[in-house]
């Protein structure tokens, strides 16, 4: 005799983390910065590698400031070795400034 399948209900699992991470991946310059300072804000591992990214590869230099920034509030040390860079190498003097503040402040320097 035939059965149909059981009905599967596919559950929405795109929440507001997953928009911010989209914005900072994707959006414009100016919903890049906002989404970079929100995820800063958010005590989520989930940011990390978004933020690590944004830091490492933006064009605009205001974005990666910010994500130094959101990163330093973070507080999670996985972020070092993309903050050292950033301070090291940044062609920004404000994003070397900021990426040197965020290690102190995870190091519990500050």
């Amino acid at each position: 005799m035939y059965q149909p399948a059981p009905v599967v209900r596919v559950v929405d699992t795109y929440d507001d983390m997953d928009r911010l991470i989209d914005r900072l991946k994707y959006g414009s310059v100016d919903q890049r910065k906002a989404a970079a300072k929100e995820l800063g804000y958010q005590n989520s591992y989930r940011a990390l590698y978004p933020l690590v990214y944004a830091l490492e590869y933006d064009t605009d230099s205001t974005v990666r400031y910010l994500a130094a920034k959101a990163l330093g509030k973070l507080g999670f040390s996985d972020a070092l070795p993309a903050l050292r860079k950033a301070a090291e190498s940044d062609p920004d003097e404000v994003v070397r400034t900021e990426a040197q503040d965020s290690i102190d402040r995870i190091l519990g320097a500050v």
